[in-house]
């Protein structure tokens, strides 16, 4: 969806922020369904009992990938959490190796934010970019980051970057039952990387990306221990 054009009291060509607001929201909400209702999603035997990741078929029509989700419990509360994952406190780009920068764009009302991100270069994939919109949704004692891909003219694509298009991605936390110090924490992934490879180049990549995933859990863990927040 591309928000359409309006007069924003800054400038009569950029996005309207309802059309953000909009994305912002659905994307939240989309998180909350998908990481609740698991009758569609098959689970993918990793090998490792900390955590399970599951896949399913997408159901935005113009995906060319599928969906995968990460699930684990981890130690830790989600107020510290929320401050390892959020832009808006400075640990995330001290845990997360596969961020090379990421800068908040805009910030909108019901703490919804534009968000530009830098991925560094991995193996057979490309150094990559995108604009995303993210909502941070707080909701009876859970916490949900969606997020979206969009634009802003602005920020048009960079050279030496490939733009993914992220359909869907995100965090859901909600306090483990057994323990009350502890999250269960689910993370969505849902992109279409824009590949130019080959087939078979692009059939490894679909096998890399539950261990890109695996690897940012194994950070976020380490990241719990490290910082005394």
């Amino acid at each position: 969806m591309a928000p359409k054009d309006c007069d924003n009291g800054i400038d009569k060509a950029m996005p309207c922020d309802e059309d953000y607001i909009v994305l912002a929201e659905k994307a939240a909400k989309d998180i909350e369904h998908y990481c609740e209702d698991m009758s569609s999603w098959n689970d993918i035997n990793m090998g490792d009992p900390a955590y399970k990741i599951f896949t399913r078929k997408s159901d935005t029509v113009e995906a060319s990938e599928a969906m995968l989700m990460l699930t684990t419990t981890l130690p830790a509360s989600i107020d510290k959490l929320e401050k390892l994952l959020s832009f808006q406190y400075p640990y995330r780009l001290q845990w997360d190796e596969m961020l090379e920068n990421a800068e908040v764009i805009r910030k909108l009302p019901d703490e919804i934010y534009i968000i530009r991100h830098l991925v560094k270069k991995r193996l057979t994939l490309s150094a990559r970019e995108s604009i995303d919109v993210v909502k941070v949704l707080r909701k009876d004692d859970k916490m949900i980051f969606g997020s979206t891909g969009t634009t802003h003219p602005q920020y048009p694509p960079v050279k030496g970057y490939v733009r993914t298009r992220q359909h869907l991605g995100g965090y859901y936390m909600k306090p483990n039952v057994a323990d009350s110090s502890s999250t269960d924490f689910s993370m969505l992934f849902h992109a279409d990387l824009n590949l130019s490879a080959p087939r078979f180049v692009s059939s490894l990549v679909d096998r890399f990306k539950p261990k890109l995933m695996a690897e940012k859990i194994g950070n976020l863990r380490k990241a719990i221990v490290k910082f005394d927040i």
